[in-house]
């Protein structure tokens, strides 16, 4: 029997093999902050899993266009050679279609190399139409005045981005940082990894924690918080600020990353020295489904105080954010020696 599901990221080296069976070259390395970062504007990578190994996955997303009705498009589709003609490829297909529905999707397209004619019998017996042949161009983005061509930053991220309650912003200024303990001083454009791009999927002000397994977390950390599968973080809010939650609208703008550095690896803070102007941006009207979208649980709690006690006591990586808008400790709650300042903002 074949189950489909979100990929995980146990899953990478798997998909990796899998894509050099159809000659994509895929590094090992790209494929975590690629999976991140392809989740951060709503795509999503499934998996075919059959007696505990994967024979297939696809890749599934949205991109809105103003000439065409909401259209989901399948943009990988490999099946293991083993596999083929087991019906892989159709639970697949099936499922990008639920995927694309749930999402308000009109019409589900894909493209197809033109030498691969099995695969074209296949779509068209899944009911796809051929609606035309068309060149691909493609053009490496250089940088203009050196000719270099345009990096990502040195920890690996594909892309960065900038949480915001607006959806105007056309350019993003340098401004001083909060404070200066970060080891940056001067002004300069804030932007986050998709790493840790859950720390921002909330209100602005909201006080919040937020966890996940660090290089020194133990095992037994990793299974009493984060023993769901597909669970890579957790954060934290009050129940005072869940209805704010559910009806709040933010703008999650992409940033080339070329322009940035790495500024703090364990946030994922990216900054640059001047302007910089946003590549895309999307509107967030589900921030539940954000955070679900980017592997991170959210919890919703009366007071956030034994908890955050709790995490200072595990050997689990975490970031504090806004902790001053929190609700006060109750009078029993456990005071904690040195509590750490604000993670961002």
């Amino acid at each position: 029997m074949v189950t489909i599901r979100a990929a995980h990221a146990e899953d990478h080296p798997r998909l990796v093999e899998l894509a050099g069976e159809l000659g994509y070259g895929l590094d090992p390395r790209d494929a975590p902050p690629r999976l991140a970062a392809l989740r951060a504007i709503g795509g999503e990578v499934l998996v075919a899993e059959a007696d505990g190994r994967i024979s297939g996955w696809m890749q599934v997303g949205i991109t809105p266009a103003l000439v065409e009705a909401r259209t989901a498009r399948i943009l990988g589709l490999v099946v293991a050679a083993t596999a083929r003609g087991g019906g892989v490829g159709r639970a697949l297909v099936a499922a990008a279609e639920r995927w694309a529905r749930r999402r308000g999707a009109l019409a589900l397209s894909l493209t197809s190399n033109v030498i691969r004619r099995e695969a074209h019998g296949f779509y068209e017996h899944l009911g796809f139409e051929r609606v035309k042949s068309q060149y691909v161009f493609s053009r490496t983005l250089a940088d203009v005045e050196t000719g270099r061509t345009a990096s990502p930053p040195p920890d690996g991220t594909a892309a960065v981005f900038h949480v915001s309650e607006r959806g105007d912003i056309d350019r993003f200024e340098p401004r001083p940082p909060p404070s200066t303990s970060g080891g940056v001083a001067e002004p300069v454009v804030w932007a986050v990894g998709a790493s840790r791009l859950y720390n921002y999927l909330v209100p602005r002000d909201c006080p919040r924690l937020s966890f996940h397994a660090g290089p020194d977390t133990s095992e037994e950390d990793r299974r009493l918080w984060l023993d769901s599968a597909g669970v890579g973080a957790g954060v934290v809010i009050e129940t005072a600020w869940w209805p704010r939650l559910v009806s709040e609208r933010l703008f999650l703008y992409t940033l080339p990353a070329g322009a940035f550095r790495l500024a703090d690896a364990g946030a994922a803070y990216h900054v640059a020295p001047t302007a910089v102007e946003p590549v895309a941006v999307r509107p967030l009207g589900d921030l539940p489904a954000a955070l679900a979208e980017q592997g991170a649980e959210l919890r919703v709690v009366r007071s956030l105080w034994p908890l955050h006690d709790a995490i200072l006591r595990s050997s689990l990586g975490y970031s504090f954010i806004r902790l001053h808008f929190a609700a006060p400790r109750e009078p029993s709650g456990i005071a904690a020696a040195g509590e750490p300042a604000e993670a961002g903002g």
